[in-house]
């Protein structure tokens, strides 16, 4: 897998590969195996919408940029986000972006990420997706990016608990330049309440470290990033993919609060 500096570039697009940030090597094979015991095995789903989406042409979504920002609990990547990531750029959204906290730094540098894409193309569909404890770092981001008048169309909430109860403590104060929240949430896990504009997808699965790699979450990411096509785009490819996220079942609680 390429791995790129923290730049935004097109290097995505034309190759067809994640643009990543510089990483870091020495990681504790330990705490890797450790991790692992809890982790399911990802693996890159076949899905009805996958096939849909990877039948039609790419050009309606180059509009989209994808941010997937990854635990720094998780600093192995064990749970298979950046995996994710790759699997999401595949499907054809090839300006797709993997950020660890471990490697690449905080919230400062996530939300100097996101100012560079929204400089870069002001007409770009931003989701960042942030996993696990990432959430706070997404969380603390946004309020820098809010400061700057920086909006994104959705922030992807990934199975975290540490959300849920800092809303709880802070009276669920969410950032107001968040267009939509959606929770991709276990069904042994209750996401946090009070989110503006949101919506909830439960992933059949026990275990918090198999979310990340789950084909529920991966249909759910699909259907929330389809909602951002061109529609404008001179080819015809929104029509079918609209179609297919339409009707997909991926569990999907709306929630309006």
């Amino acid at each position: 897998m390429k791995t790129a500096d923290s730049s935004i570039s097109n290097c995505g697009r034309q190759e067809g590969t994640v643009v990543r940030m510089s990483s870091k090597s020495g990681f504790s094979l330990f705490a890797i195996c450790a991790l692992t015991v809890f982790s399911g095995c990802f693996s890159v789903p076949d899905t009805p919408l996958r096939r849909q989406v990877a039948a039609s042409p790419v050009c309606c979504r180059d509009n989209i940029h994808i941010v997937f920002v990854d635990s720094a609990v998780d600093f192995a990547s064990v749970a298979g986000l950046d995996q994710m990531a790759d699997s999401i750029c595949a499907a054809g959204f090839r300006n797709t972006h993997y950020f660890n906290p471990y490697s690449n730094g905080g919230a400062d540098e996530l939300s100097a990420l996101i100012y560079r894409i929204r400089c870069q193309d002001h007409s770009a569909r931003i989701v960042v997706v942030g996993w696990s404890m990432a959430t706070m770092t997404v969380d603390s981001a946004l309020r820098t990016l809010e400061e700057k008048h920086v909006v994104v169309d959705s922030v992807v909430h990934l199975d975290s608990f540490v959300l849920r109860e800092a809303k709880r403590f802070s009276g669920n104060n969410y950032p107001g330049n968040v267009r939509r929240n959606v929770f991709i949430y276990r069904q042994l896990n209750t996401p946090p309440a009070g989110a503006p504009n949101s919506v909830v997808y439960r992933v059949d699965e026990p275990f918090h470290m198999s979310v990340p790699g789950h084909c529920q979450t991966y249909d759910a990411l699909l259907k929330e990033l389809l909602l951002y096509r061109n529609g404008n785009c001179p080819c015809s490819c929104h029509q079918g993919a609209g179609t297919a996220a339409a009707g997909l079942d991926v569990n999907a609680e709306n929630i309006v609060r």
